[in-house]
């Protein structure tokens, strides 16, 4: 079994309130069906769904969380709300062995009320789903870098295009030389991390290889980072994958706006004083 992430993105402002949001990525690959524009229809064998991570567009200041319910189950369970300084929200179900979803079963969601005005919210669901081998995880490598980069301009309901997470395609922002195209070359994605400009926006890393997502929700103006060991198990480690088969970073939101990506990659097999 292997984690991929389901996802909704709202894709209208709603005025303070628990309002319906639309399941992204409409010409992206998503790891489900919809089963109309704002349910996701899940695959014909049982999932489970690990931990959820919310973004508002502002941090929650009307107490109202939203709710996401699943046909075949007698509950609603509530979202995580985006905190006071900004982090994200982060329900965690894997200590009682994943939150059950039965297969074929239709998902709803209905956002959080936050902010005092229209706002939008982002809502990724973790799922561990036993038709995928998952993505490649283990330690950090001997050497670490940190990179950012550019992500092209984001595009409402889907990705808004792919670049390398090693540099060649879309240069690193920061001065840092591309990671080489070298099978000899293992790099681990530790941490990422941004800041969506406006509204909403979301980092997401695809590995082509396995052709699946996993996406990871921005507050708006507030810096948000990720510690994808983490999230996967591997405390220290994070995302596997060789320089000459890289990962592919994202983004999904709305508006002409880019988001910088922050990565922290650790390296076997190149020396960093090498790329800076």
């Amino acid at each position: 079994m292997g984690i991929r992430t389901w996802l909704w993105h709202e894709d209208v402002a709603t005025n303070a309130g628990i309002a319906v949001i639309q399941a992204a990525l409409a010409a992206g690959n998503r790891g489900h069906d919809l089963a109309t524009v704002d349910n996701i229809l899940a695959p014909q064998r049982e999932t489970r769904i690990a931990f959820v991570l919310t973004a508002d567009e502002t941090p929650v200041t009307a107490v109202a969380s939203g709710y996401v319910t699943c046909t075949g189950r007698d509950r609603a369970f509530q979202l995580p709300l985006v905190g006071a300084y900004g982090t994200p929200g982060f329900k965690d179900f894997r200590s009682c062995g994943g939150l059950r979803v039965p297969k074929g079963a239709t998902l709803a969601c209905f956002g959080n009320a936050s902010g005092a005005g229209a706002e939008q919210h982002s809502v990724a669901l973790w799922v561990d789903d036993p038709g995928f081998a998952g993505f490649p995880t283990g330690p950090a490598g001997k050497s670490i870098i940190n990179v950012t980069m550019a992500t092209a301009a984001l595009t409402t309901a889907t990705i808004s295009g792919f670049t390398d997470a090693c540099g060649r395609t879309t240069a690193y922002t920061n001065a840092i030389r591309a990671i080489p195209d070298s099978k000899n070359i293992r790099c681990c994605l530790r941490r990422i991390g941004g800041i969506a400009a406006a509204g909403y926006g979301s980092l997401c890393i695809r590995n082509p290889a396995q052709d699946a997502n996993l996406v990871f929700p921005l507050v708006a103006t507030f810096p948000t980072y990720y510690d994808i060991g983490a999230l996967m198990g591997v405390p220290g480690g994070g995302l596997l994958f060789n320089a000459d088969e890289p990962l592919l970073i994202g983004g999904i939101g709305s508006g002409a706006n880019a988001i910088t990506a922050a990565m922290e990659i650790g390296l076997d097999g190149a020396d960093v004083t090498d790329l800076s």
